[in-house]
């Protein structure tokens, strides 16, 4: 369910932006350990972020119009249903049978599903507000979604150069 439950904020556009958040931006302090791991430049390494801003700016209106089209709900479950796609393909670039050369492709193509579904979390949380909640709890609500977005910078951000210590322990993240 979405919206005021017993005066209650649903996570779902929350969690979403957070996830997609950490998603976006887990290589960037450990960018020398990915570059070795996936046998590329720091240039190709920082594309990994750079796609977020790209795609963003390509399918913002399109994925609005979506969102206004289809509903709240189309667009968050759009958004999560990508982010999760986008991170199973990382995850797969990881695996044991995909060769050095293809890891780098994989985890770009996760990268750039990621990015598309950032256009749907990120721009829900006004609609989301507007129509879940009273005027009165409206701010709240909207700063509370866009908040998870910073808060999943900073968990992506943070933890990464805890969970790696070598680059062969890219995979868990």
């Amino acid at each position: 369910m979405y919206g005021a439950i017993d005066n209650e904020i649903s996570p779902s556009p929350t969690i979403a932006n957070m996830s997609n958040a950490i998603l976006w931006i887990n290589f960037a302090s450990i960018a020398n350990l990915a570059k070795n791991y996936f046998n590329v430049s720091y240039g190709d390494i920082n594309w990994l972020s750079l796609i977020f801003m790209v795609v963003c700016s390509i399918f913002t209106l399109p994925s609005t119009w979506a969102i206004d089209r289809f509903g709240i709900r189309f667009g968050i479950l759009t958004g999560v249903w990508l982010n999760l796609t986008g991170a199973c393909f990382r995850v797969i670039s990881t695996w044991g049978f995909v060769s050095i050369k293809s890891r780098y492709s994989i985890v770009f193509i996760g990268q750039f599903i990621c990015a598309f579904a950032q256009t749907f979390t990120l721009f829900i949380p006004a609609k989301f507000s507007f129509s879940w909640f009273p005027e009165s709890q409206r701010t709240l609500a909207t700063s509370l979604c866009f908040a998870a977005n910073f808060f999943g910078v900073f968990v992506g951000t943070v933890l990464p150069p805890i969970i790696v210590s070598h680059e062969d322990k890219i995979p868990l993240l």
